[in-house]
């Protein structure tokens, strides 16, 4: 496959539309519309950037036509709420977590949790 098949594939995994695409990744629809019908594959650097905030890749990737790569494959609600217990329990291991000198509670640490599960998926 090539880039523009790769790229119809992503869209099409992660969004119910192009336009849903469009709109989160705050890029004009013609514009994607355009990449997808081949019009045009020039595209600025600011409308790259945009599609590889949006798609969750670095702009090396994207540049060299790897957007099938895991990078950029949905990422699993049980697979965040894994590693961000784990990371969680690794800093309260080494003290990194800690208010007003005190190590956070069990409470806390969830509480920490569920925010950055909110930031990551919203």
């Amino acid at each position: 496959m090539g880039f523009v098949e790769d790229f119809k594939e992503v869209i099409s995994n992660r969004y119910k539309s192009i336009r849903e695409f469009s709109i989160k990744a705050d890029i004009a629809y013609s514009t994607v519309d355009n990449i997808l019908k081949r019009k045009s594959l020039n595209i600025g650097i600011d409308t790259a950037k945009k599609i590889c905030k949006e798609l969750n890749m670095d702009l090396d990737s994207f540049v060299n036509g790897k957007l099938l790569d895991k990078k950029v494959l949905p990422i699993e609600n049980k697979d965040i709420d894994e590693q961000l217990h784990s990371l969680i329990e690794e800093m309260g291991y080494n003290n990194a977590l800690m208010f007003d000198g005190e190590p956070l509670d069990d409470k806390t640490k969830e509480l920490l949790i569920k925010s950055l599960q909110n930031v990551m998926l919203n």
